[in-house]
């Protein structure tokens, strides 16, 4: 395992004092260009993957930046003290050189402690790797494999840590004497890291591919996790599973899908998110009978899963295909979600939706009245009930949406630079609480030369 640098060191860091970075606000946010350390080229080319906020001031976001020798490098971004500082990423020892670093997932029980889940190779070869932050340092190693694991399959996609040095990854790998897919979960405790074959439902046999895979994680407590993904049963029909970890047993289950669905319905979630070890919610999609696809919402109440096509706004065209992205729970009784459609003319659009009283309440997502271009929504980050920010973008613009007083509002991303096509992304939005919040995402910056930096924005309410 190799050490990386002090979490606020300045030898290896290069760092963007806010203050010193603002051009202006909007509604409360404040943007910095993203540093970088002093090995990025002169175009970055900042590819962000997810931010969390252990506590108000204080996040860390993770993401990759190229080199000056064109070499993508793991960064991490952590907010103190209301300074940007830029890291990059440690990686194994014995690692050769070079290798593309990808970082997918961060999650940080306290301002100190934090995993982070991610990848690195060659063209033609990649091994998943793991990092912690702990006493202020980096260290990485290379993800366990579990036995007969086929070179080059493993990924990991999603981390969640419940407290310092109790981390969950989760992913894929193909494995075996037929090179199945299957789930993988990587459990960390106080002896290491420990690769886990994700379980699946009694209706799959391991003498059939399962094409599986665990897609995302939420952790509550240690040794209390969710996962969920997608399989195929012994009849070749796609469904999906939730793996929960209750001390040290992992249990799987079959979810159910609603009644309106296709006799094979390929259907998907791609985020969940934990109150307790009782109360979760997953959104993903689902096709109907008709053969549209449909937001989907999985609600886990009292430790009973029960699934919902994700009512539509007014205004979206029968037929349309729809999507949840992420979700966000404070409470039991409200929620926040986004998720986009492709209307009739071919253009994407938003949609948040918000769980209160019993029902979901849809709306399209509001946009500068001057940007009639694309609108997707992204990431969604609820820390209080009624309160929520959700990010997304347009053609041209990154958007930051307030759901306060029982309505939606929106925000123009301000930049920090003169540039435009500011994006954000799935998980790139993270409030600790209502009077604080951030966001990575990134844009370009006008030259001469042109550059593609990373985006920080800081909301006090």
């Amino acid at each position: 395992m190799t050490a990386g640098t002090g979490a606020f060191a300045t030898a290896a860091t290069a760092s963007a004092t806010t203050a010193s970075a603002r051009a202006g606000t909007a509604a409360g946010w404040q943007p910095t260009q993203a540093p970088v350390p002093g090995t990025a080229a002169a175009n970055p080319v900042v590819s962000v993957r997810q931010i969390t906020c252990a506590a108000r001031g204080e996040c860390v976001g993770v993401a990759s930046f190229n080199n000056k020798s064109g070499i993508g490098t793991g960064l991490i971004e952590q907010l103190h003290a209301g300074n940007w500082a830029a890291t990059s990423a440690p990686v194994p020892s014995g690692t050769s050189q070079p290798q593309r670093v990808t970082l997918t997932s961060v999650s940080c029980p306290t301002p100190v402690s934090c995993g982070v889940s991610g990848f690195l190779g060659t063209p033609t070869t990649r091994r998943s790797e793991l990092l912690t932050l702990a006493q202020g340092h980096w260290s990485a190693q290379a993800a366990p494999l579990l036995p007969r694991t086929l070179p080059d399959s493993q990924t990991l996609s999603a981390i969640s840590c419940p407290r310092p040095g109790h981390c969950v990854a989760v992913g894929r790998y193909q494995g075996g004497a037929h090179g199945f897919f299957e789930g993988l979960i990587e459990v960390q405790s106080e002896s290491g890291w420990h690769a886990v074959q994700a379980p699946l439902p009694a209706d799959v046999t391991r003498t059939a591919d399962p094409f599986g895979g665990v897609d995302w994680v939420s952790c509550t407590d240690a040794g209390q996790c969710t996962t969920v993904g997608a399989y195929v049963d012994n009849q070749g029909r796609r469904e999906l599973f939730a793996d929960v970890l209750t001390g040290d047993t992992w249990h799987s289950s079959r979810l159910p899908v609603p009644a309106d669905t296709d006799a094979n319905p390929f259907a998907f979630l791609g985020y969940v998110t934990c109150l307790n070890a009782f109360r979760c919610l997953a959104v993903g999609n689902v096709n109907l009978s008709g053969g549209a696809q449909r937001g989907l919402i999985e609600r886990e109440v009292a430790g009973t899963w029960h699934a919902t096509v994700a009512p539509d706004p007014a205004g979206v065209p029968a037929g349309a295909d729809v999507s949840l992205n992420e979700a966000s729970c404070p409470t039991v009784s409200f929620c926040g979600a986004t998720g986009n459609y492709q209307d009739n003319a071919g253009n994407h659009r938003g949609i948040l939706e918000t769980l209160t009283g019993g029902r979901w309440h849809p709306v399209l997502a509001p946009a500068p009245a001057d940007d009639r271009t694309n609108r997707f929504m992204e990431s969604v980050s609820c820390p209080v009930d009624q309160f929520c920010i959700a990010a997304g973008s347009t053609n041209f613009t990154g958007l930051l949406e307030t759901f306060v007083n029982g309505q939606w509002t929106v925000t123009a991303a301000p930049l920090p630079a003169a540039g435009t096509f500011a994006v954000f992304m799935n998980t790139s939005v993270s409030c600790p609480s209502a009077r604080m919040c951030a966001a990575f995402g990134s844009y370009e910056r006008r030259g001469p030369p042109k550059t593609e930096p990373g985006l920080l924005e800081t909301y006090h309410g």
